[in-house]
């Protein structure tokens, strides 16, 4: 994730990796860093209007501060005519005049994020593509809940990665985070010795703390001759009373 200056996002000013509780604007900010080129196209830039607008800036002062190199570099370099905005470059570059040009974009304000913050722009997307609320836009400031996370990182992948999400490996009919061995077919689940490691793919069946090898009992607990190794446990499945 990218952090941006506490002058231009005051409703969070940098600090990642759990440094403090994450804030929604914080997070919104991440979404939008990781669908933007999946959504760029759908939005036109008047270039004209930009680069006029870039021109009436003076270095130095807060406005012009916000701009990156690569941002200055991008408005100078376009057509100045309307287009398909058609690089993440592009797209960050008209974000960053929008958030001082809401109306000229068609964008609102979201309670306490103004004209002149930059997550009014991401907020402003975000809502028009249905991954948040204007409710959730309106409480940015809030701290964000791992549910609310969840449930748009599921809408993200859903809408944007063009992936097919595969819960269960081994098609056992247990979902991996259930599956004892997700990458191995073990429908019976059996544990002999209770580690929470299933004995198909346990390098210690019965936890005796000498090691067999990987894969060597089937589902069944069959012992699969051809994955023996005599020089391992030789009781792979513990002395069993008849």
């Amino acid at each position: 994730m990218r952090g941006y200056p506490l002058a231009t996002s005051p409703l969070y000013g940098g600090k990642f990796c759990g440094q403090n509780a994450n804030t929604k604007a914080e997070f919104f900010q991440s979404v939008l860093n990781i669908i933007d080129e999946h959504i760029m196209t759908r939005y036109k830039a008047d270039w004209k209007a930009v680069q006029q607008w870039f021109r009436g800036l003076k270095k130095g002062e807060y406005t012009y501060n916000t701009l990156s190199e690569q941002d200055i570099a991008t408005i100078n370099a376009v057509s100045p005519v309307t287009a398909t905005i058609s690089s993440t470059q592009e797209f960050q570059a008209w974000l960053k005049y929008c958030m001082f040009n809401l109306q000229a974009c068609d964008f609102q304000t979201f309670g306490a994020i103004l004209q002149g913050f930059w997550p009014i722009s991401e907020l402003n997307i975000l809502v028009r593509e249905g991954v948040i609320s204007a409710n959730d836009a309106q409480q940015a400031y809030a701290t964000i809940n791992g549910e609310e996370v969840l449930q748009i990182l599921y809408y993200v992948y859903r809408n944007y990665s063009g992936c097919s999400f595969d819960p269960d490996y081994d098609c056992d009919g247990i979902f991996n985070h259930l599956d004892n061995c997700p990458y191995a077919y073990n429908p019976r689940q059996t544990d002999l010795d209770g580690d929470g490691i299933g004995n198909v793919c346990d390098d210690d069946i019965d936890g005796d703390g000498e090691k067999n090898s990987i894969g060597i009992v089937d589902d069944n607990d069959n012992i699969i001759i051809g994955k023996w190794d005599d020089t391992l446990d030789q009781t792979p499945l513990g002395e069993r009373r008849i």
